[in-house]
């Protein structure tokens, strides 16, 4: 073994032992990658001190069981590489950023110079101060410290193989794939991966791919390139670099519109079942839409959600009691705006309250009592209901009926709903029956209010009026044409 770019070796593998070494091993975890293998470390203490000589796997760790690659093997070099800082490092004065030029520092120069810098910052601006760390897995206790400093300005590494598949499983299903659990290759039939780096769950992951595929599973990869796990799938697919949001928004097509999704699970364990707001001009357009006097639970990531029960056709708080949520389709909310409707077939919903057909509720407010056993509408509106145990049905409420200007002017916004215009002039609501509303009639069907008479009459008068015109043209035309002729 030789030195860094240099022949000469760190140590002389002929030369005889260290006289009075002893060895011992520690068990601890590899840091070479994501995978935190468990490994065994062989110390010698010659005298000065213990001396790394070895690097082998633990057999007892439950990850690895004891396999190591080539990576955590060379974790030796973490220690004696000649490249390895080991004091800090000052650049020498005038000489310029990105020259390479440092010299050597104390370890109290460096606590008074960061001290000094640090105070005046955070006395005068502690936004100025930015920390960025590297793959060193403390970010929470460098967040922690940027934080009590008093700076939003601070980072850590993170890489497209990793973060973008992490984030997006803890978002699904709760929990991500490497050092934070594997895929259940041990009950799985069936295993697609899509664009895993090679480094990542490298020793569990091809440990467990071996049994899996010796116990018949089929294993799909999908990456541009056939390498590494790609090489030994029992199926390839290279689509082409960047179209992997084109390729699982097809997946997610094809599952949705053959109904092949686990809808307990979905609304269970996803956000798939929240609202999302449509509404283009809203400054929230795109985002999940909220319920501003709903149950926040935790001020830091507010609850405060919405879903579409399907029960009572009606908006609710997500994971509401008894509710079944929506996983698709498009939803008009009560957002408090007063519209009218001619769509008389009122049903109640799970509070009782009396609502449209699309679960908006009628206005003013009518609540059925829940022991109600008959429900009666008279014709001037009033809503009675005789309730269990009662002779006589007791008024719970009374429709209105609205009239306007020009009914042509009004402004149609789906679920047979109108809202009021300039053209259409302001509503006037009457009790039925009065200023000549009209009155109310519980059970019928709406009749049509064309009269056939005299439709049929105006319709032949129209036929024959185009007969007339028609023989009126074509005489004109053989004038015309006689007279052509003539000439």
């Amino acid at each position: 073994m030789t030195k860094f770019l240099s022949s000469e070796p760190l140590h002389d593998p002929r030369a005889a032992p260290v006289p009075a070494a002893s060895t011992e091993v520690k068990c601890t975890t590899c840091y070479m990658c994501a995978c935190r293998c468990g490994i065994r470390v062989h110390l010698r203490d010659g005298g000065n001190g213990p001396e790394v000589r070895y690097i082998e796997g633990n057999p007892e760790h439950p990850l690895n069981q004891g396999v190591i690659c080539a990576k955590g093997s060379a974790g030796i070099m973490k220690q004696y590489s000649p490249a390895r800082l080991t004091q800090p490092l000052r650049r020498k004065p005038g000489s310029e950023r990105g020259a390479g030029e440092f010299e050597p520092i104390s370890w109290e120069e460096v606590f008074t110079l960061l001290s000094d810098r640090l105070a005046r910052l955070r006395a005068t601006d502690p936004k100025q101060f930015a920390l960025f760390t590297g793959r060193d897995q403390m970010q929470a206790l460098t967040g922690l410290f940027a934080r009590q400093f008093g700076t939003p300005n601070y980072a850590a590494h993170g890489g497209f193989c990793s973060v973008n598949m992490a984030a997006g499983m803890i978002y699904s299903i709760g929990g991500s794939f490497w050092e934070f659990g594997g895929p259940d290759l041990e009950r799985a039939r069936l295993f697609v991966m899509i664009g895993t780096a090679e480094d990542h769950h490298s020793n569990p992951l091809k440990m467990a791919l071996g049994k899996f595929k010796r116990g018949g599973g089929r294993f799909i990869a999908i990456n541009p390139i056939r390498t590494g796990y790609a090489a030994i799938a029992d199926e390839w697919i290279p689509i082409k670099p960047g179209t992997d949001g084109a390729l699982l928004l097809a997946l997610i097509h094809e599952l949705i519109e053959q109904d092949l999704v686990d809808h307990e699970f979905v609304a269970r364990f996803t956000n798939g079942s929240q609202l999302v707001n449509l509404d283009e001009s809203s400054d929230d357009f795109g985002m999940m839409l909220r319920n501003p006097d709903g149950d926040i639970l935790n001020p830091k990531r507010p609850h405060n959600f919405w879903w579409w029960d399907r029960a009572s056709n009606r908006p609710v708080a997500d994971h509401a009691e008894g509710s079944e949520p929506a996983l698709t389709g498009r939803y008009t909310m009560p957002d408090g705006t007063l519209a009218y409707t001619r769509d008389g077939s009122f049903q109640k919903d799970a509070q009782g309250v009396m609502v449209t057909s699309s679960g908006f509720p009628v206005q003013p407010q009518v609540t059925i009592p829940p022991d109600t056993v008959s429900l009666t509408i008279g014709r001037d509106g009033v809503v009675s209901a005789l309730q269990a145990g009662q002779a006589a049905p007791t008024q719970i409420g009374q429709l209105q009926l609205a009239t306007f200007v020009n009914t042509g002017g009004l402004q149609s916004v789906g679920e047979n709903l109108y809202v009021e215009t300039a053209s259409s002039g302001t509503p006037t609501p009457n009790t039925p029956g009065t200023n000549g509303a009209g009155l109310l009639n519980q059970g019928f069907v709406e009749t049509s209010n064309v009269n056939v008479v005299e439709e049929l009459v105006s319709m032949i008068e129209t036929q024959r009026a185009y007969e007339v015109n028609s023989k009126m043209i074509q005489a004109t035309d053989e004038m015309m044409k006689n007279a052509a002729q003539t000439l």
